[in-house]
């Protein structure tokens, strides 16, 4: 799934990204995919980025998500798609119910809640919510 999250291809990055997301259901994802995922956070396609926030979220279950992928998800949780930005959250809020948010993460979580789609704010109170309770906030 690594090497298909970075085909030419959108529609191989988009089903990579989505194969990524049901493999996480049951498996622990291997680091070299999740850090695929944190790259795939950055393509140009909305679909993929949405498609890879939310396997992110799913593989935070079962599997420790690095830095870089973080702040990669801080960084789409500001994307132009409302889409994108409610799944990064989803992905924030999963993370956030196993570790620490660093303070830009959690800051850029603040902003979301002043988003206009009102599906994005429901998302970042859910995602504050996961860090209250893992952080004793």
């Amino acid at each position: 799934l690594a090497e298909a999250l970075t085909d030419i291809d959108r529609n191989v990055r988009y089903n990579a990204a989505a194969a990524s997301y049901l493999a996480a259901r049951t498996v622990m994802l291997p680091k070299r995919t999740i850090d695929a995922l944190g790259v795939a956070l950055k393509d140009r396609e909305a679909n993929v980025r949405g498609n890879a926030a939310i396997a992110i979220a799913k593989a935070a279950a079962n599997s420790a998500i690095p830095m870089t992928v973080l702040e990669a998800l801080r960084e789409v949780m500001e994307d132009m798609d409302g889409r994108v930005r409610m799944n990064a959250l989803a992905a924030v809020g999963g993370i956030a119910t196993k570790s620490e948010l660093p303070k830009p993460v959690f800051d850029a979580l603040a902003r979301s809640l002043r988003d206009f789609h009102p599906r994005v704010r429901s998302n970042a109170a859910r995602a504050i919510g996961a860090a209250a309770v893992h952080n004793r906030l």
